[in-house]
């Protein structure tokens, strides 16, 4: 928390995002070569930023929406609603 920034603050959030759910699409090419292990998913470039910063930004509202500014953590919220991929929009 300390290198958050967030060490000593009262209201700490962190959110953990598997960045596997945000691949962009390949071209052909690049296909053909994820197919026999030849494409290197960790590069960067193999992410569709937008599509990331979209869901965060959908996801800080639903939240705000439904759960409002407190201090409570997401399972006492949403337990049962809880959503990964498809937050609705």
């Amino acid at each position: 928390m300390e290198q958050l920034g967030q060490d000593g603050v009262e209201s700490r959030r962190v959110v953990i995002i598997s960045q596997e759910s945000f691949y962009r699409e390949l071209c052909e090419e690049e296909a053909g070569d994820a197919k026999v292990g030849n494409f290197d998913f960790d590069h960067p470039d193999a992410f569709d930023y937008e599509m990331t910063l979209d869901t965060l930004r959908k996801a800080k509202s639903w939240w705000k929406k439904n759960c409002g500014d407190t201090n409570i953590r997401p399972c006492q919220c949403y337990k049962a609603k809880r959503v990964y991929h498809n937050i609705p929009s």
